[in-house]
């Protein structure tokens, strides 16, 4: 990748970032977002699953920018990107990760296929929040176990995800790991990993899987709050919220706080307490969540038939 005005290859300009450079012909436009700063969504890594990583091609002479874009500066479209994007009604749209550059070009990212987004929630004022979760799904292929191999499974995955991802995760829970031989193994060696802080392994999935959720909590001194989250989107799914159980030990802080030192489990009973509401909270809101996805599923396939 190259600024150069003189460089001879081809200059992808990517809206609406604005970022901007000179990248070889053939290179995929998910490679060259990599290459730009850009960060598109991208679940299967380039495997027509996900379809997650779609972008618009600009067609036209934009002045402003001092090129000329059109659909043949990239790769024709294959069979498998056309069908996967029709079942989807995304006409009109490409997946970064099979079009390739040939000529300069202005491409389009659109907010759903942004990893970086932005959301504005509306309380007492707006407030614009990035969406960069801890935790994050990754689909891989794994080499399938030979005879005579001494590389274990959790080897194969570590080896998998270092090739396709270009990610070294030293660490994976004990449940992942106990589960591993025979989810690996479920799904022809496919699987979705589900990965903490890009170091730890904390469950996987057989096949391509999709969805991962988070409980946001705000927890104040008369009442508390759960709101269940799409990690991906930054979507709130649903909302419970209760009184704050420790009201019982003491009407405000320095009342609970007298509790605690003047009962020998004082603090241990308020702590049992709060855990508790936590739980009943992130059970009551996903299920919650559950039901509303059910339905707008339901609606959508009721709307299609």
């Amino acid at each position: 990748m190259s600024l150069d005005a003189s460089n001879t290859d081809p200059l992808v300009i990517f809206m609406p970032s604005g970022r901007r450079g000179h990248v070889p012909r053939g290179e995929s436009l998910l490679g060259a977002a990599r290459q730009l700063g850009v960060e598109i969504e991208s679940i299967c890594g380039g495997r027509l699953t996900c379809a997650k990583c779609k972008i618009r091609v600009e067609e036209g002479a934009f002045q402003k920018h001092g090129i000329t874009s059109a659909a043949n500066h990239v790769s024709p479209p294959g069979t498998e990107e056309t069908a996967l994007l029709n079942s989807q009604g995304d006409r009109g749209y490409r997946l970064s990760c099979v079009t390739c550059v040939q000529d300069n070009v202005l491409v389009f990212v659109p907010e759903e296929s942004r990893a970086q987004k932005q959301i504005i929630r509306k309380t007492a004022g707006e407030r614009i929040i990035d969406i960069d979760p801890a935790v994050r799904q990754l689909y891989v292929e794994v080499d399938q176990a030979e005879l005579g191999e001494h590389q274990g499974d959790w080897g194969r995955l570590q080896s998998a995800m270092q090739r396709q991802w270009q990610l070294a995760v030293p660490e994976i829970d004990l449940t992942a790991l106990r589960k591993l031989q025979s989810v690996l193994r479920q799904n022809n060696w496919q699987v979705t990993v589900v990965v903490w802080q890009d170091r730890r392994v904390i469950d996987v999935l057989p096949g391509y899987q999709e969805g991962i959720f988070g409980l946001a909590v705000d927890i104040g001194s008369t009442t508390v709050a759960g709101h269940f989250c799409d990690l991906r989107t930054g979507e709130i799914l649903a909302t419970e919220s209760m009184m704050n159980p420790q009201v019982t030990y003491g009407e405000d802080l320095m009342s609970r706080v007298s509790y605690a030192m003047t009962h020998s489990r004082g603090l241990e009973t308020m702590h049992k307490a709060i855990i508790d509401a936590v739980n009943k909270l992130a059970a009551g809101a996903s299920r919650a969540a559950t039901s509303a996805l059910t339905y707008v599923h339901e609606g959508a396939r009721g709307a299609r038939g």
